[in-house]
């Protein structure tokens, strides 16, 4: 978590932020992003979507003082993940598969047999082909 919000914190020293009130931000881009710190969003929408401050969330943050720490989702954090998974996970041993495989297997391949029948001797036209018409 720490380096990707380094990584953003790097992209976002570029950005124009001007701050519309004490929770709206206009960030300049190359394009201009419009900030909510309150609602956690962005114009972008990656905030939205990943729960994690996009670059133009980081700079609003960090242009008003505020710890973006404060504005990740739970769900990053090493408690949260530790909660997730309290007992180790056990591989499963699978009885069917052989352990080892016989040097002396030859794998060969399917008998392959005609269809009974003529053979057709027609070929099948494509969907996209059309046919001639003769009078």
């Amino acid at each position: 978590m720490n380096s990707v919000y380094c990584a953003k914190v790097d992209i976002a020293r570029s950005f124009r932020v001007v701050k519309s009130n004490e929770v709206k931000f206009e960030v300049e881009d190359v394009i201009v992003h419009h900030v909510n710190v309150k609602r956690r969003s962005c114009s972008c929408r990656y905030w939205q979507i990943d729960d994690f401050p996009c670059v133009h969330a980081v700079t609003s943050i960090i242009s008003y003082g505020g710890s973006v720490y404060s504005f990740i989702d739970s769900a990053f954090t090493v408690s949260s993940f530790s909660q997730s998974y309290p007992h180790s996970i056990h591989p499963i041993a699978n009885i069917e598969m052989p352990m080892e495989i016989p040097e002396d297997c030859d794998i060969m391949p399917p008998d392959v047999r005609r269809g009974p029948g003529r053979l057709k001797r027609k070929r099948i036209e494509s969907t996209g082909a059309s046919r001639r018409r003769i009078h």
